[in-house]
């Protein structure tokens, strides 16, 4: 039914518009093109509602609450999507920099790290995992940082050899 409706109203849209672009080609200037500009105008609003006329009593009120429903699942659909790609980005992020720091100590692992929503309203890293051999001095330096940049606490950092 909606389907029918939006196509019906770009057709009959898109017919007024050719319309409307030869009237206004062959107005001549002065007030007489501004008298087509604005016939053409309630042209194109009436083969816009024309469609909506034509439902029965109800259907404008069923119409309306699907195209409601319909809009709001597109917009939770989006905003689970912008929030999954911004979880990824702080991931990302959080496990650049870990690398980073790690090299800067000398030391090779590999890290991944889970970030969790905030009810303040936005991702935060949360734990991470820290893969490979280093030594008690850099895991206590990189342990430090993780705590201290990145407010992962030491009950959040699992950290393992890599032989498993």
């Amino acid at each position: 039914m909606i389907g029918e409706i939006l196509g019906e109203m770009v057709l009959r849209l898109s017919a007024s518009a050719l319309i409307s672009a030869g009237a206004m080609s062959l107005a001549p200037e002065g007030r007489a093109k501004g008298a087509v500009r604005l016939a053409c105008s309630l042209m194109c609003v009436l083969c816009l509602l024309s469609p909506l006329a034509s439902l029965e009593e109800g259907e404008t009120e069923a119409w309306a609450e699907s195209y409601r429903a319909n809009a709001e699942r597109v917009s939770a659909e989006g905003e689970n999507s912008a929030r999954g790609q911004t979880r990824l980005v702080i991931e990302r992020q959080s496990r650049e920099y870990i690398l980073g720091k790690a090299k800067e100590l000398g030391e090779e692992v590999r890290v991944s790290v889970r970030a969790v929503w905030q009810e303040e309203g936005y991702f935060v890293p949360w734990e991470a995992e820290i893969e490979g051999k280093i030594s008690g001095k850099g895991r206590l330096r990189l342990g430090y940082i993780m705590e201290n940049d990145l407010n992962i606490p030491a009950s959040r950092q699992r950290w393992t050899d890599g032989e498993e």
